[in-house]
C-alpha cells in the first residue's frame, strides 16, 4: 500500500513539474554533464547547484565562485539569484524546484 501510495505520489509530482517547465520556458538538458566549458559556453548570471538531499558542494570548479549558490539557498533567498541567464546543476526535486 505505501509504495502504491508513493508511486502515485512521484507521478503527480513528475507530471507538475513538467508542466511548469513547459510554462515557465525552462530549457533542460537532461543527462548533461556539466563542465568548466559548458558553464563558459552558457555564461549563466547565476549557477544554482541542486546535487541531492546532502547539502555537500560537489568539487566542481568555480563551485565555490560569488555568483554560485546551492539550490537549497536559493529557495530560501530567491532575491540572490539574479539575471536572466541561470543554469541549474543537478536535477533532484530540489534542482527543479530551484529551476521554476
Amino acid at each position: 500500500m505505501v509504495r502504491s501510495f508513493l508511486g502515485k505520489e512521484i507521478r503527480k509530482s513528475l507530471r507538475y513539474y513538467r508542466e511548469e517547465r513547459i510554462d515557465s520556458h525552462v530549457e533542460v538538458e537532461p543527462s548533461s554533464e556539466v563542465t568548466p566549458d559548458l558553464i563558459e559556453r552558457v555564461s549563466p548570471d547565476t549557477s544554482i547547484v541542486g546535487i541531492g538531499a546532502s547539502s555537500i558542494l560537489a568539487e566542481i570548479p568555480g563551485v565555490f565562485a560569488n555568483n554560485a549558490i546551492p539550490a537549497v539557498e536559493a529557495l530560501r533567498n530567491k532575491d540572490e539569484v539574479e539575471g536572466e541567464n541561470v543554469i541549474v546543476i543537478g536535477g533532484g526535486t530540489v534542482g527543479c524546484k530551484a529551476g521554476l
